[in-house]
């Protein structure tokens, strides 16, 4: 499970992580960090980096891929509701 609080909705995305090991995937993943202002770094099978958030703990960090299987978005502003999506 996956959440994400955002303006005007809440996500919960249920599905299956995998880790991610190949190589190629992992730079594809630092890649899209660096252009977003974290100079990480692919160390084996893991990101590295000099500095990050303390609620990461120490380096390494492992790159998981999630499939989504079904999503919920629930409103946190007005009109309010919610809504289901099954993907599977």
């Amino acid at each position: 499970v996956v959440t994400v609080a955002t303006e005007p909705f809440d996500l919960v995305i249920e599905g299956v992580a995998r880790r991610v090991t190949s190589a190629g995937e992992l730079r594809s993943v630092a890649d899209s960090f660096v252009k977003g202002g974290w100079p990480c770094e692919v160390a084996g099978d893991a990101l590295t980096a000099e500095c990050s958030a303390q609620s990461a703990g120490p380096p390494p960090w492992h790159v998981y891929r999630v499939s989504p299987s079904t999503v919920f978005a629930l409103g946190t502003a007005g009109p309010f509701g919610a809504t289901k999506f099954q993907l599977d």
